[in-house]
């Protein structure tokens, strides 16, 4: 005869059990829209490189990666409940020899104003080149910086407010399709800017104009607004942008300025009606 706790625990799965499957159900119905990890996974499928790994920001995850996955790269999955020094150990441990990072967060962490230690590691040692919204997830992609050694190329361009480009330094230039180009900004503050702008770095085409890639964002992550900037001060800008798959063979330039948001009002460049500058012209075979 079936002790009573036996029995009880036989009751309670064969009740429960159709409780879980069907509510986990629409995570992998096609057809239900939300968090759509089969598409964030599909884009880190169509786009992945040698060199690039994945990391889950949120172990919850585990069960749409399992049943979505596996992907072509090595992947980390940060475990709920990891201490910061075990988040930090695993971090650097996964991204030695790695040239770029795909972070997938989930659930609170996509939207939370406190960054998760792994996203706020990767922001010390990495650049965001694009970003992918699913609702309550998003796909990021970040190149990890070098030692930053290469040699800077100077620039002398000077915008009305006190922006000054003193010169560029490149850390990554895979000019090609699905390739990327990171790229330090160095700028100088002849005087306080007097109002809070954003920077943008377009790749665009030649012959139209048409913007192929950029970033537009405050100086440094946000972190240095231009308002912030004392006389005299150097700062140093980090940019990364993603490059399509489908970029054609041509002629593009690489441009660089800045604008007020939301107005749009851009500055122009000191004696000049221009507001922008040719940072390299780059051509695709």
């Amino acid at each position: 005869m079936r002790s009573r706790p036996a029995a009880a625990t036989l009751i309670a799965t064969l009740v429960l059990a159709p409780i879980t499957v069907i509510g986990n159900a629409p995570v992998f119905d096609p057809a239900w829209p939300k968090s759509r990890n089969d598409q964030a996974l599909a884009s880190i499928w169509a786009n992945t490189q040698a060199g690039d790994g994945v990391i889950l920001q949120n172990s919850d995850q585990i069960f749409q990666y399992e049943f979505y996955g596996p992907l072509p790269t090595e992947t980390l999955l940060i475990q709920n409940g990891w201490p910061p020094a075990e988040i930090d150990r695993a971090y650097e441990s996964f991204i030695a020899g790695k040239r770029r990072i795909w972070l997938l967060n989930y659930g609170s962490d996509a939207v939370s104003a406190q960054r998760p230690r792994v996203e706020q590691r990767l922001a010390q040692t990495a650049v965001r080149s694009k970003v992918e919204g699913y609702q309550d997830a998003s796909l990021s992609l970040y190149q990890l910086l070098g030692a930053g050694d290469a040699p800077v190329e100077a620039r002398g361009a000077r915008w009305t407010d006190g922006m000054t480009l003193t010169g560029l330094r490149w850390r990554a230039r895979n000019a090609a399709p699905g390739g990327g180009l990171t790229l330090d900004l160095i700028w100088r503050a002849e005087a306080r800017p007097s109002a809070d702008y954003t920077l943008f770095v377009h790749l665009r085409r030649a012959t139209d104009d048409a913007r192929m890639a950029g970033d537009d964002a405050p100086p440094v992550a946000g972190t240095r607004p231009t308002t912030s900037w004392a006389p005299g001060e150097i700062i140093t800008d980090t940019r990364a942008l993603a490059l399509p798959a489908t970029l054609a063979p041509g002629q593009y330039r690489l441009v660089v300025g800045w604008y007020r948001y939301p107005t749009f009002e851009r500055p122009s460049l000191a004696g000049s009606t221009e507001t922008e500058i040719v940072l390299e012209a780059i051509e695709l075979p």
